[in-house]
């Protein structure tokens, strides 16, 4: 009995997993900071990777600018192999970007435009995507569920076929006109998710959360949405025939047409 209250209570798990991982981050920040000043011992490193850094490293060159906020232009550079490990990237410009097999480990990329990136074999375990313009994106060949955080991110015309969301928080975010078919989203929270057109034939949504979603004009035949909540949702024009709709909960006004 006394060793089951010494155990930690999930919220310290939670806890003591985000503190690990932000000591692996800070750890990495050092051995990059280290190597891209030339294995200099120095003191005087700034909080922040910036424009230079990447420089320093190769994986930049000297045309490239920071607007006003100081935020990095890398619209359509070729970062293919790039190691852009725990790299702050936030609110940067990607779009048309190559990233093909690059190494994205616990980068920080919330509120970037990725509009347009080739992101085919790349590493994003622990990626923060939160916000992201994601806009095209093929995704049938990167592992997501690595991702760190999805939360708002705009996913509009991105290929998802086949990819694993089960469990996924994609709450408000943008899947207009994506391809969700045979993608697993079991468990996922998609409240206030904007699926507007979406390819979901075949996908399995087990129990999603859908409430408020819209949903208008989505292809769900053949789809799995046993016990899904539909509470709020527009479904209007929605296709579901040949839908799994055993336990769904689907709400007066909003029933598909």
């Amino acid at each position: 009995m006394l060793q089951e209250n010494l155990r930690p209570s999930p919220i310290e798990r939670d806890q003591e997993k985000d503190e690990r991982r932000e000591a692996e981050r800070q750890k990495t920040r050092a051995r990059w900071r280290k190597r891209m000043d030339g294995n200099r011992e120095s003191n005087e490193y700034p909080d922040e990777f910036t424009r230079d850094h990447l420089k320093k490293a190769g994986i930049i060159d000297e045309k490239l600018i920071a607007d006003k906020n100081g935020n990095l232009n890398l619209s359509g550079e070729d970062l293919s192999g790039a190691n852009l490990i725990s790299i702050d990237l936030r609110n940067s410009d990607l779009s048309g970007a190559n990233l093909q097999n690059a190494i994205l480990k616990a980068t920080l990329l919330s509120g970037a435009n990725l509009e347009g990136a080739n992101i085919n074999g790349a590493n994003i375990n622990g990626v923060e995507l939160d916000g992201a313009n994601l806009k095209g994106i093929d995704f049938s060949d990167v592992m997501l569920g690595d991702v760190e955080r999805l939360f708002g991110a705009n996913l509009e015309d991105s290929d998802l076929e086949g990819v694993d969301l089960s469990g996924f928080n994609l709450e408000g975010v943008n899947l207009k006109n994506a391809d969700l078919s045979h993608a697993n989203l079991k468990d996922a929270n998609l409240k206030d998710a904007n699926l507007e057109g979406a390819i979901l034939i075949g996908a399995n949504l087990h129990e999603a959360k859908l409430m408020k979603a819209n949903i208008q004009d989505a292809d769900l035949e053949d789809a799995i949405v046993t016990r899904v909540d539909f509470f709020g949702a527009n479904l209007k024009g929605t296709i579901l025939e040949g839908a799994d709709l055993r336990g769904a909960r689907i709400r007066k006004k909003f029933k598909s047409e």
